[in-house]
């Protein structure tokens, strides 16, 4: 998950570092293109620093192995969805949502034969 999330954002940044070539070099939307576009990139890359760090301290926080922390993310997921087909509002969804990432860490746990 860590990886597909920074390569994600090394792709955006990648996307916004390709040079404009709609107006002629020199003029003021190629100025304002290339200070958006620094911008831009300073923002990926804080956000790309604050994910690593969420996650980092998440692992730390619960002290769960990457395959626990995936599997109740997916789990999580799952509930959420299975919630949302059913129309589920309130207390009903949080206690879908809480049953599916146990059910995932469960999963990912449990020893199999």
């Amino acid at each position: 998950m860590r990886v597909i999330v920074i390569l994600l954002i090394s792709f955006l940044i990648g996307a916004l570092a390709a040079p404009a070539l709609a107006q002629p070099a020199g003029s003021e939307t190629d100025r304002a293109v290339a200070e958006f576009r620094s911008q831009a990139k300073d923002i990926l890359m804080q956000s790309r620093e604050v994910l690593i760090e969420v996650y980092d301290q998440a692992k730390n926080l619960t002290g769960l192995s990457d395959e626990e922390l995936y599997g109740a993310g997916v789990g999580l997921l799952a509930g959420f969805v299975v919630a949302d087909f059913l129309g589920a509002a309130g207390l009903v969804s949080l206690a879908t949502v809480g049953v599916g990432g146990y059910l995932g860490h469960w999963v990912v746990t449990d020893e199999q034969p």
